[in-house]
């Protein structure tokens, strides 16, 4: 009895010590293939951040199960010991491999204070696709082929720390205020929970979910990074709207080809393609394409997705969430999507398009003050006043929905 319990014992220590071995080498993956709960997170942060310790307790475990039989034979012949040699093969090679795997299952490197140029001396095409931020007077253009091939740039917009983020799976190109706690942070991509980006931040090793900007392990856990709201248009609209604005170099030191995404082809491309990743992707509400690009606005707690489809070839949509009077802007041509209060001091307006020398422009119903598609008024008394941009950024429907279950839709009857 006491030598089935212990050889018992000594099986249970070899599978222990497979077992921490794979999940150390494996940690950056598990979010990943434990897609629909949290476990994989949990136990690949955990993993990730104390490979050692689960290196050395499997090996630890292989050791106690080798000296139990060693006591049980009363001699060492490398005969006796085939199963924990081949224990001891699995554990060393998944420990070796494991660096190996990391540096190619995660090629995409964030680009750190990146340098910039002129809208003249930019590479892109009028058709490339952008993600535009105006902050304070300073406007940055990011082609979106550099944010597919990288995810995230860390870098400063007027004097404030900035991480630009893309997510090409969820199609969420989203921008946060990088200072937490009086702290700036750096972030790299870490892995993929529910198909979207997970980012660290090196000061604290914390994991942020790039869809929500919360941090949901470490020591910032439960922690939200501010939102600053950006547009994703092509590069002839964002140029048009600013044209002194300052476009990320190609000049980054990386040999990768910024004319295309990483699977080949252009944003269009990619935007259309019915390709799902069913190991990665939730699909949860089915009412659109998978991929169906959608504009997400929040407003307090409420969510609304307006999805292109359902906006046609131009689009001004007065609209109200959570009791904000809220405008929308839709341009299917330049993929402009936005997302406004209507309030400007005490009135809320009415808007509505007009056409004014083959240039669409927005009119006030009520007083007809003429504001352009970035918000800023260009007429009268109101001239140089910008509505305020609400928290908006566009995604996949199957990602929004996944994330916002109880969202309202835009033309959902």
């Amino acid at each position: 009895m006491i030598f089935q319990v212990r050889n018992l014992f000594r099986r249970t220590l070899l599978a222990v010590a497979v077992i921490l071995s794979l999940l150390s080498a494996s940690s950056f993956i598990l979010p990943t293939l434990t897609r629909v709960n949290d476990i994989g997170v949990t136990l690949g942060f955990y993993f990730t951040h104390n490979k050692l310790l689960g290196i050395v307790l499997s090996f630890v475990a292989l050791s106690a199960a080798v000296c139990i039989k060693w006591k049980e034979k009363g001699r060492f012949r490398l005969g006796d010991f085939k199963v924990e040699t081949m224990t001891l093969v699995v554990v060393v090679v998944t420990t070796v491999a494991s660096s190996f795997l990391i540096s190619r299952a995660i090629p995409f490197i964030s680009l750190d204070n990146p340098t910039f140029t002129s809208a003249d001396n930019a590479f892109l095409r009028d058709s490339d696709f952008v993600m535009g931020i105006s902050l304070n007077g300073a406007s940055r253009a990011y082609p979106l082929t550099m944010l597919a091939w990288h995810h995230i740039v860390n870098n400063e917009v007027n004097g404030k720390p900035m991480g630009m983020t893309y997510c090409p799976i969820c199609n969420t190109a989203i921008a946060f205020e990088s200072e937490v706690e009086g702290n700036v942070l750096q972030f790299d991509v870490v892995t993929n929970y529910r198909a979207n980006l997970v980012m660290v931040d090196r000061q604290t090793g914390s994991w942020w979910q790039q869809l929500t900007g919360k941090a949901i392990q470490g020591k910032l856990s439960g922690t939200a990074l501010k939102l600053i709201p950006v547009d994703l248009m092509t590069w002839g609209a964002w140029k048009e709207l600013y044209p002194d604005t300052r476009v990320l170099s190609e000049d980054t030191g990386f040999t990768h080809n910024y004319d295309v995404f990483p699977s080949g082809g252009s944003y269009i491309d990619w935007q259309k393609s019915d390709r799902v990743f069913p190991w990665l992707m939730k699909i949860t509400d089915t009412r659109f394409r998978a991929r169906e690009t959608v504009l997400g606005v929040q407003v307090g707690d409420v969510f609304k997705a307006y999805p292109f489809s359902n906006l046609g070839e131009l689009a001004v949509i007065n609209d109200e969430i959570n009791g904000e009077p809220v405008l929308i802007l839709f341009d299917s041509k330049s993929q402009i999507a936005s997302a406004f209060s209507r309030k400007v001091g005490e009135n809320i307006l009415t808007l509505e398009e007009i056409t004014e020398g083959g240039e669409v422009m927005i009119r006030d119903k009520n007083t007809g003050s003429v504001w352009d598609f970035e918000g800023r008024a260009i007429a009268d008394e109101r001239e140089g006043t910008k509505l305020e941009k609400l928290k908006y950024h566009n995604a996949f429907w199957f990602a929004w929905a996944d994330f916002h279950p109880d969202t309202l839709v835009y033309g959902d009857h």
